[in-house]
Formats: C-alpha cells, sequence, structure tokens
C-alpha cells in the first residue's frame, strides 16, 4: 500500500520512521527507493527520470511499521535549499539518514562536499 505524502503534512505525533536518502547526482537513489520499497526490477530502474526537488513516499511494511522516505535531488540549487531554507522540513525527525556513493568514483570529493554548506 502506497500513498505520496508531502512534507508539510508532517504529523505534530510521529508515527512512522523517516528515511532520507541523499548524495550526488546519478548514484541511484532513486534506483534504491524504487527496488527496496516499491518492488521494481533493477532493469526498470533505467526508464527513471532524474528526481526534481523532493520526492516522499510513505509506506507500511511488515502491517504496522510506517515509513517514510524523502529521496532528495542532487541539483546545487535544491541543495542550497536544503541547508538554508528548508533545513527543518528535510532534516526534522529524520531517524535514518543514507547518504549514497558511487563505489566506481575515483574521487569522492564531490560527496564530501554536498555537507561542506
Amino acid at each position: 500500500m502506497e500513498e505520496n505524502v508531502h512534507l508539510n503534512q508532517e504529523n505534530e505525533e510521529k508515527n512512522f520512521t523517516k528515511i532520507l536518502l541523499m548524495g550526488n547526482k546519478g548514484v541511484g537513489k532513486t534506483s534504491i527507493k524504487s527496488i527496496i520499497f516499491q518492488n521494481q526490477l533493477p532493469i526498470d530502474t533505467l526508464r527513471l527520470s532524474p528526481t526534481i526537488e523532493i520526492e516522499e513516499l510513505h509506506i507500511k511494511i511488515m502491517g504496522y511499521v510506517n515509513l517514510k522516505i524523502i529521496d532528495c535531488c542532487s541539483k546545487e540549487e535544491y541543495i542550497n535549499k536544503y541547508f538554508t531554507t528548508k533545513k527543518q522540513k528535510i532534516f526534522s525527525h529524520v531517524d535514518i539518514l543514507l547518504f549514497v556513493v558511487d563505489a566506481t568514483e575515483k574521487d569522492h570529493q564531490l560527496s564530501l562536499n554536498y555537507f561542506k554548506k
């Protein structure tokens, strides 16, 4: 059972586990979300569009565990918003931060720069 929700609808009483997916462009954040939480086949993720700003997914697993998965775009303009005007909404109540890196990338400095803002 899937239900799309928006950050501004976050309950006063937190009844979910919030998972934040962040990382550089093209490292597989949306693919991870689609395969693990939406039961897509890996081959099907080749057709996924890039994330624009923020994509949210609210699902229930094991019948009673509510998850809120936030997939963040990696464009510079959005990253700046995440750490300024949207900081409270993005980072409040985060239970798990998955920062995805490409293991084949030779220079991980780009990944480190993400949080140097």
